[in-house]
């Protein structure tokens, strides 16, 4: 009800803003995991070859990635977020094996 200022109504929206809040934080936090740090831009370049030479243990390690619980948020496509999600975890565990081997 607009303009509703009971308690009651207070409280429901407190839960539905810490609801967003703790949404937006989950989200955020997971995003921030997936992120490939580089040292220079030299590593960059030459882990962009080392992945086009190594395309089939990409798709290999994608696949093998545990995926988090994620939220449905409306708005979003949560099976193309899943997906990319995934790629960046294997592309993660790529560039770890890349470091190891140069």
């Amino acid at each position: 009800m607009a303009g509703d200022t009971s308690p009651q109504h207070h409280k429901q929206m407190g839960l539905v803003f810490a609801e967003i809040r703790w949404i937006g934080t989950y989200v955020i936090n997971i995003l921030l995991k997936t992120q490939l740090v580089f040292e220079t831009k030299q590593e960059k370049e030459k882990f962009e070859k080392f992945v086009l030479q190594h395309k089939d243990q990409l798709s290999e390690l994608a696949q093998k990635v545990h995926l988090p619980h994620f939220p449905d948020l409306e708005g979003y496509q949560m099976s193309a977020f899943k997906k990319q999600y995934a790629d960046v975890y294997a592309l993660k565990k790529m560039l770890d094996d890349f470091r190891e081997v140069t």
